[in-house]
């Protein structure tokens, strides 16, 4: 009897003792998952209030239109999320501009922590070759001031003329002269066509070292920076405004990129600027614009294609490439 009771005691026991045990365990998963949900609370909230998302995403907007031609970004921030860590992530849709509508051309998936190495930015396109795929030819050997020959083609001129006139394209060229971005607008305004890029001599090679390609006879720098829509923001990022690339916004257009250039080297570190975003030897560009000023080389124009046939008309035009074509939208706006 007394065995029987101790036994059925100690069950007892043990069975209680599981209970308050496995109670505890719920208590503290429990305590922990709410500990977590209130520290991601306010992890958002900071991260709202100080509005990174529309920070980042303005700054990418900025670094595509100096650097990747006819690229551009929603105005409004896509949904962003905040781990624990304090990553943020963020997938930017991407779009071009042919004729007068956008098109998705891809996506950026933003990466941006605190730790060193834990930021990227992740481009993804719908087509086998990014949208930087545009090459510009210099007029002139940057060091010696030798001109070199143009290079050309009558390829895309020969693709235009076998396209239906119901089309609008994209095409991009190269010009024999630096020119004032002033003076080229107003060729370019001669034409049923919209200007939406123009490639920027910032001082490569002869102020500092750049990546190029040369036939021997000509070259065609990498990473060129480009004079673009200009873009401005209010004090939190609320709202931004664009500025479209004509000439009656010409000097504008001008100053908000030194602007824009001078506040991110103010406000922004290297590692942010140069790592993250991708905007190399921003520091020598902006001191080479603002000592030179502003010399473009090309351009890069949407419109009609029998009015982009137009333009071989105009001299000193050569390196002559066609983008992206869609069906006639010219009269939508």
């Amino acid at each position: 009897m007394v065995s029987d009771w101790d036994e059925g005691l100690e069950n007892k026991i043990m069975k209680n003792y599981r209970f308050k045990f496995t109670a505890r365990i719920i208590k503290v998963i429990t305590a922990i998952f709410l500990l977590y949900a209130f520290y991601m609370m306010g992890v958002n909230i900071i991260a709202d209030s100080m509005k990174w998302d529309r920070k980042h995403l303005y700054n990418i907007s900025l670094m595509l239109d100096w650097k990747f031609p006819n690229v551009k970004t929603p105005m409004d921030p896509p949904v962003s999320a905040m781990d624990g860590l304090w990553t943020q992530r963020m997938e930017v849709p991407l779009y071009e501009q042919v004729g007068k509508e956008d098109y998705s051309t891809g996506s950026i998936n933003m990466k941006k922590g605190l730790l060193p190495g834990s930021s990227q930015l992740q481009y993804e396109w719908e087509t086998d070759t990014s949208n930087d795929y545009f090459g510009f030819y210099l007029p002139e050997n940057p060091n010696s001031g030798k001109k070199y020959s143009p290079h050309e083609s009558d390829s895309a001129w020969t693709t235009l003329e076998k396209v239906h006139e119901g089309t609008v394209a994209e095409l991009a060229f190269s010009t024999t002269e630096f020119m004032k971005p002033i003076e080229l607008q107003k060729t370019l305004e001669n034409y049923d066509i919209q200007v939406l890029w123009m490639p920027l001599y910032t001082g490569e090679m002869k102020e500092f070292k750049a990546g190029y390609g040369s036939s021997g006879n000509d070259m065609q720098l990498t990473g060129v920076y480009g004079l673009s829509s200009g873009r401005e923001h209010d004090k939190d990022y609320m709202s931004q405004s664009q500025m479209l690339l004509d000439s009656r916004h010409m000097g504008d257009l001008q100053d908000a990129m030194l602007d824009s250039m001078k506040n991110m080297l103010e406000k922004e570190s290297e590692r942010y600027y140069d790592s993250f975003l991708g905007l190399d030897h921003l520091q020598e560009r902006y001191d080479y614009l603002k000592k030179e000023g502003f010399a473009v080389y090309g351009a890069v124009v949407t419109g009609p294609v029998k009015e982009l046939l137009k333009l071989k008309e105009i001299e000193g035009i050569h390196g002559v490439q066609v983008g992206s074509m869609e069906y006639w939208n010219w009269d939508a706006y």
